[in-house]
């Protein structure tokens, strides 16, 4: 596995975790995700 899939994994463990402590967090995660999808 590459550094750069790793690090991206990690990253995104990170963000479950805490959305799964703080469900908002989650939403605002989404929100930037679509915010940016849009641009």
């Amino acid at each position: 596995m590459s550094l750069s899939t790793t690090l991206v994994m990690l990253n995104l463990f990170q963000h479950l975790s805490v959305a799964r402590l703080r469900p908002e967090i989650l939403k605002q995660v989404q929100d930037d995700g679509v915010r940016e999808a849009a641009a």
